[in-house]
């Protein structure tokens, strides 16, 4: 399933966030919110967002909610490069891929020897650094 992360930009500060794969964020300034925004004329609990593959389901829950410019009273799908207006705030979506497993190879002892010759021979005056 791919990531959504939001940038939020409130008054004095600018700052991302990651929204759960598989339970809904609230939105506010509430200390349980799960992406909490103080100072910024939010309610309490002002949205809730359920991520999905390919949107995200916007329930407003109290305040005032305008997404691209277009005030929204009922449930709501944004997707990713969408401006949603909460209070003073705003945040924008950005969907992500997962990233990819990358499993690091490791080379053989003889492999490892002969490259560090290598590297040895050819330095001359340059730092020889191991990691």
């Amino acid at each position: 399933m791919k990531r959504w992360r939001v940038v939020i930009a409130a008054p004095g500060r600018t700052w991302t966030a990651e929204l759960p794969a598989t339970r809904s964020a609230v939105v506010g300034e509430g200390e349980a919110c799960t992406v909490r925004i103080t100072g910024a004329g939010l309610a309490e609990r002002h949205v809730s967002l359920m991520p999905r593959d390919e949107e995200v389901l916007l329930e407003p829950l109290g305040g005032e909610v305008v997404l691209n410019d277009v005030p929204l009273s009922a449930q709501s799908v944004l997707r990713a490069g969408d401006e949603l207006r909460l209070g003073e705030a705003r945040l924008v979506f950005a969907r992500e891929a997962p990233a990819a497993a990358v499993k690091p190879r490791v080379a053989p002892l003889e492999e490892f020897l002969a490259r560090l010759g290598e590297e040895a021979r050819r330095g001359g005056t340059r730092p020889l650094g191991l990691a």
